[in-house]
């Protein structure tokens, strides 16, 4: 049953929040009360520890939730395209997956409701809603539709980035920060939800689905794939530059450096990968990135922010 709700998945998107919130957030903030000690980090802050915990959790859950029902619907796919990872109808029955997809998706409703009325954040609770609904019909629908499934993951990724700034909106640097990283985690996944398609061909052609690659073949989903791989290099690289040209902690070569070799490697797989369980390696490759993306609020923190 743990399986079923992709636990590393999880932890992952409870570290990018917790990330956001104490390496963006919080900082951004503390700036603030040194321009005017007036000012109280306690009163600024809308969510304090407990209740950031809670949204976190209710995160967490409508992202279970999401995987279990995606697992529902991709019954028929996943017997053909990874049939020894199936667990639904062979270890865990239908009625319980739903039940277990019912109240995960409740737990997070009550969750936001409490948030959104005891802290005024009205729009948390309409993100965490639509969350579950677009989750719902990625799964039941618009998975197999044409680049619209994959758009939506890549959205539902980066708005994991931008919550921690959602619930506090007093401040526009929140959004411009998260915002920086949700995007690089919109067109990563992009980059992913490419190559997990070009990996499934198989099982997504018997589901129905209308995939990249199902519609155009491979060697034009590698082409997407590797232009979203450029647009972010293009933007790493004028982010880069506008910050760090002449920046006296670190060079630009430097940054640039470290920055984009895994990136040009990247490339350089995409164009070379074929096999399935090559892509399957690849998919993972770039989950490494992404984790990388995330863990580089740390460095920015320490060196710009503390």
């Amino acid at each position: 049953m743990l399986r079923l709700l992709r636990p590393i998945n999880l932890a992952l998107i409870a570290l990018s929040m917790y990330l956001v919130r104490y390496c963006l957030i919080i900082p951004v903030f503390k700036f603030t009360i040194n321009v005017n000690p007036f000012i109280q980090l306690g009163s600024m802050l809308r969510l304090h520890n407990f209740d950031f915990f809670l949204l976190v959790f209710s995160t967490v859950c409508i992202a279970a939730a999401g995987n279990i029902i995606n697992d529902y619907f991709d019954q028929t796919i996943d017997s053909i395209n990874k049939p020894d990872k199936q667990l639904i109808g062979i270890h865990v029955s239908e009625k319980k997956a739903l039940r277990l997809y019912w109240i995960l998706n409740g737990t997070a409703l009550v969750i936001s409701l409490y948030i959104s009325f005891t802290k005024n954040l009205q729009l948390l609770l309409f993100t965490q809603a639509l969350a579950m609904g677009l989750l719902w019909f990625y799964s039941e629908r618009f998975k197999r539709t044409f680049l619209l499934g994959n758009l939506i993951v890549a959205a539902l990724s980066a708005l994991v980035l931008m919550l921690p700034a959602i619930a506090e909106p007093e401040f526009y640097l929140n959004f411009v920060y998260a915002g920086v990283f949700a995007l690089f985690a919109f067109l990563i996944s992009m980059v992913r939800e490419i190559i997990k398609d070009m990996e499934d061909v198989e099982g997504d052609l018997e589901g129905g689905c209308r995939t990249l690659p199902i519609l155009y073949g491979q060697d034009v989903a590698r082409a997407v794939a590797a232009l979203f791989v450029l647009l972010i290099c293009g933007f790493l690289t004028w982010l880069i530059y506008k910050n760090f040209y002449k920046n006296a902690v670190a060079t630009f070569g430097n940054i640039l450096t470290i920055v984009l070799l895994p990136l040009a490697l990247l490339l350089l797989f995409i164009a070379r990968t074929e096999t399935k369980k090559g892509l399957h390696r690849l998919s993972l490759f770039v989950k490494v990135i992404m984790l990388l993306g995330i863990l580089s609020m740390l460095p920015f923190y320490y060196f710009f922010l503390r």
